[in-house]
């Protein structure tokens, strides 16, 4: 595939109060899909959009598609509207992959090329090379002139991938990628997803999965019947809670560690036999703590990002949802 210079970062991607209403409905009538969003996706950063089912998400990226046109507002990339040029920079990854049946896996990923890559990858042999690679990197080499209809769901699930990425978008939407994946290929999917953050991709991730959200994504917008309800950010620097698992140490001992050594306080502290859970608000004052464990030779058998805590505070966003 064609060589670029991956460090150049994609520009935004801002919705400014954007509406849509769907009127086709008879019996129900007009149903209010997304109303007044304005959020930013930051270039070559990955930003989940989050929501529960009905919230607005695929209405959204349906928008930014150009599938369909807001009542109202704008959506730009960078400074200027989203054009037909512009989305061709776009990789997709649909929940349910409808792929043509009838074709074999090695014609869509070159279907993929004609339509959407550069000046460099238009000679059929260089498409043929880079299709070719594609097949390789989901490991269907020996499935390339299969009939699409003839692919396993996780092969399709694969394929789908390589159709969203062999173009080597600027922005990536996912929506929830590793649907119909056994355990081993959601792994294999999160590294690839991952693979695309190192390369600066703008990363749009829907998904129900937060294990995901706290493993990949930067930043988090949560719709609620199409209203923007919260945003944050994620990672190392953000305020979110994290936990220590450490062994051989009691409550009273942790205390006076804690004092001998200037230690910040922690938010909660659960005793199980020797092994102490304690959790903490941020990432500044959980690490001082490992690292001072560490350096006192205690065995830390657990570090990270408290899921429960992040997964009760998306909740009560999501307000009840299902």
């Amino acid at each position: 595939m064609q060589n670029e210079d991956l460090s150049t970062v994609a520009d935004d991607i801002a919705i400014n109060g954007v509406r849509k209403v769907f009127k086709t409905d008879l019996l129900r009538g007009p149903q209010l899909a997304v109303n007044n969003l304005s959020c930013r996706f930051a270039g070559g950063r990955c930003t989940g959009l989050l929501g529960h089912n009905g919230a607005g998400k695929t209405t959204t990226i349906r928008l930014i598609l150009g599938l369909l046109k807001p009542d109202q507002g704008t959506i730009k990339c960078g400074n200027d509207d989203l054009s037909t040029q512009q989305r061709a920079r776009i990789g997709y990854l649909p929940e349910v992959n409808k792929l043509p049946g009838l074709l074999t896996a090695r014609e869509v990923l070159n279907y993929q090329l004609r339509l959407f890559s550069g000046p460099a990858l238009k000679p059929a042999e260089d498409r043929r090379q880079a299709v070719n690679a594609a097949l390789a990197a989901v490991d269907l080499t020996g499935h390339g002139d299969k009939l699409i209809s003839r692919l396993s769901k996780g092969m399709a699930r694969r394929l789908g991938w390589a159709q969203a990425t062999i173009h080597q978008p600027q922005i990536l939407i996912l929506d929830e990628p590793a649907s119909g994946l056994d355990p081993l290929a959601r792994r294999q999917m999160i590294s690839w997803i991952a693979a695309e953050k190192k390369r600066h991709t703008t990363i749009i991730l829907c998904t129900h999965e937060l294990s995901q959200v706290m493993e990949l994504c930067d930043f988090y917008h949560v719709l609620r019947r199409g209203d923007l309800v919260a945003s944050g950010s994620l990672g190392p620097n953000a305020t979110q809670s994290y936990t220590i698992k450490v062994s051989g140490l009691r409550s009273d001992a942790l205390e006076r560690f804690a004092s001998k050594e200037g230690l910040p306080p922690w938010r909660h502290l659960r005793q199980e036999g020797i092994l102490a859970e304690l959790s903490f608000v941020g990432y500044e004052h959980s690490a001082r703590w490992l690292q001072m464990l560490l350096a006192h030779g205690f065995v830390v058998t657990h570090f990270g990002a408290d899921l429960q805590a992040f997964e009760e505070s998306l909740l009560r966003h999501y307000g009840g949802g299902t």
